[in-house]
């Protein structure tokens, strides 16, 4: 019970990071989107940076990052997610 919970404020912990970068709230992000967060919030991040990053994120090349394509790779990067593995 306590791992299911514990699931569960994970991926709410992963929504709310998905927020931001979904700046029209339409359930995606664009690179324009993803880029004008690093602009605001990390400006020293280069483009060519933010770049690999969209496309590494983009899994299924759409131009678009949805939750679920966010939400892969958060698991993947995420301490608990690893410690698990």
């Amino acid at each position: 019970m306590e791992e299911k919970a514990a699931a569960i404020d994970e991926e709410e912990e992963f929504q709310k990071m998905f927020r931001l970068f979904d700046v029209r709230r339409v359930g995606y992000a664009t690179y324009s989107d993803v880029e004008t967060v690093f602009k605001e919030h990390a400006p020293t991040v280069k483009a060519d940076v933010i770049e690999r990053m969209f496309t590494e994120v983009d899994r299924d090349g759409d131009g678009n990052i949805s939750f679920l394509d966010f939400y892969r790779i958060m698991k993947l990067a995420h301490p608990s997610a690893l410690q698990k593995s």
